[in-house]
């Protein structure tokens, strides 16, 4: 189950930590017209490697937020794509993107499984 307050303010640790690592100069921006350019194998790896520094960054992002099953890289991207098919999205940083569709996805995991429950 998904603790609003508690949740909301590690959310928005983990977003203040990644939009003050989100900015380099002479990068192309990592967003949705970044991410809809992209193949499948650049999608999952840039997924691997956001995952990867999200966890070694804050390990204890996920406290407050219940994951029915731990979602695989492809869902993420899958979830990203859906996200970016929205053209007002387009404009959000990955770094932003990935934390937001993985709240989506237990926040879908668990509306499923309240509605299983009798």
């Amino acid at each position: 189950m998904i603790r609003p307050a508690r949740s909301r303010s590690r959310l928005i640790t983990l977003l203040m930590f990644t939009m003050a690592t989100a900015v380099s100069a002479g990068v192309e921006d990592h967003n949705g017209h970044w991410w809809r350019r992209q193949t499948e194998g650049i999608k999952v790896g840039y997924v691997i490697g956001c995952m990867d520094h999200v966890n070694v960054a804050n390990p204890n992002w996920t406290q407050g937020v219940t994951f029915e099953r731990v979602p695989n890289f492809n869902e993420v991207c899958d979830r990203l794509d859906l996200f970016y098919s929205e053209p007002n999205n387009r404009a959000v940083p990955l770094q932003l993107a990935v934390p937001t569709v993985l709240l989506q996805i237990a926040k879908a995991q668990s509306a499923s499984t309240h509605k299983r429950s009798p």
